[in-house]
């Protein structure tokens, strides 16, 4: 989808200019987050099913209409002379950028594609608009924060990674970015959707150059819009310290070429030692390949105590049974040591599944295996804690 849609209907871009607006908005939101992708944010009105939060009240709301019909939205918040409040300074450490007037700040979120229109034009229309205005307001520095899953969208607008991710109370790990709105030879680089239209506008390379000085470790994060195959198979060598083929389950019985094809979509994620990456109840779309460090799944008995069930170490999977049933996950996954993940979305199998399907298919046989032995291991794991407890009792 959707070329055929953009044949039919064009949508326009509009900038919410009333309250009515607004709440058609809200309800198209809800729709998307609530009743679509099945997720339970606290704010979420759900006897008016509409999505409205705080930063609502300050923020520009543009959106798509195909005639009557909002098909996309999006937010942005832009900081004004005074600033953000103090959770998205901390989020976005934001005092990192106290030498720029506020006013060149900003904040983008709640970008939501109907269903039917995913695929179409009208993601790239919106985007589109949302750079022009932001470009025309003096922002500078725009801010977001995205799954896991997304990374890789949000890296090939242009965004980057420079800071450790943080857990939502509502959504669950998140990854915080910025975009430079003048950096244009990134943009060029990453092949960005925003570089034909940055390219004729004033630029000013000293934001980027303070970026780098500011943060030299945002090296570690690896855009794979900046890595040639050849690089990115070579990194995956280096950091399991063996052929990625004999390191990774997922990727038994391929050749090299078949495996490189493969790992050539992955995100590499760096984690910090002791951050929660996964909690029960979360919704995701996601599946983890540990590339580096360990960690370690944790679930509740009926008692509510908490019980390790496994410890997942370099090429081991996590996260892999909402990954393959789409239901919300069922344990919680810490970080033990520093770590390095590779990110496998639904969205890329499905891809890739018409266009290599030679490869996926042993790759999810591979997977069908992973999952049998986990479960296996994680009966013998509560088979063992109940006889345990069993003894204590008869002591």
């Amino acid at each position: 989808m959707n070329e055929s849609i953009d044949n039919l209907v064009r949508p326009e871009i509009q900038v919410a200019a009333t309250e009515a607006e607004r709440e058609r908005i809200y309800r198209f939101r809800y729709a998307v987050y609530v009743e679509e992708m099945g997720k339970r944010p606290s704010y979420a009105d759900h006897a008016g099913k509409r999505l409205y939060d705080p930063l609502d009240d300050e923020a520009t709301l543009l959106y798509a209409a195909a005639g009557e019909e909002i098909v996309a939205t999006v937010r942005i918040n832009l900081a004004g002379e005074t600033g953000f409040d103090a959770y998205w300074n901390r989020i976005y450490q934001l005092e990192h950028w106290a030498e720029f007037p506020a006013k060149s700040l900003s904040m983008t979120s709640r970008l939501m594609v109907a269903p039917d229109w995913r695929g179409s034009t009208v993601l790239a229309a919106l985007l589109a608009a949302i750079f022009r205005f932001a470009r025309e307001n003096g922002v500078r520095f725009d801010f977001c924060n995205c799954t896991p899953s997304l990374v890789e969208f949000y890296e090939q607008l242009g965004y980057r990674r420079y800071a450790d991710g943080f857990m939502d109370k509502d959504a669950g790990y998140h990854v915080p970015l910025v975009f430079m709105a003048e950096d244009i030879e990134h943009m060029r680089a990453v092949r960005s959707p925003f570089w034909r239209e940055a390219r004729k506008l004033p630029a000013d390379a000293t934001g980027t150059a303070w970026f780098i000085a500011e943060f030299p470790a945002h090296a570690v994060h690896i855009n794979k819009r900046l890595v040639d195959t050849d690089g990115f198979w070579a990194l995956m060598e280096d950091r399991l310290h063996v052929d990625p083929r004999e390191g990774i389950g997922l990727l038994k019985g391929l050749d090299e070429v078949q495996a490189r094809a493969f790992l050539d979509s992955g995100t590499v994620l760096p984690c910090k030692a002791g951050e929660i990456i996964i909690r029960p109840g979360d919704i995701g779309n996601e599946m983890f390949v540990v590339l580096d460090g360990v960690a370690e799944v944790w679930g509740r008995d009926a008692d509510g105590k908490r019980h390790s069930l496994a410890v997942v170490g370099p090429g081991q999977v996590f996260g892999e049974i909402a990954f393959v049933a789409k239901t919300p996950r069922t344990a919680q996954v810490v970080a033990n040591t520093d770590m390095e993940l590779l990110i496998l979305t639904q969205s890329f199998i499905k891809r890739a599944l018409k266009k290599m399907p030679e490869i996926v298919a042993p790759v999810l046989l591979n997977l069908s295996v992973i999952l049998c032995e986990r479960l296996r291991g994680t009966t013998q794991n509560w088979l063992d804690t109940l006889q345990q407890l069993e003894e204590t009792e008869n002591e």
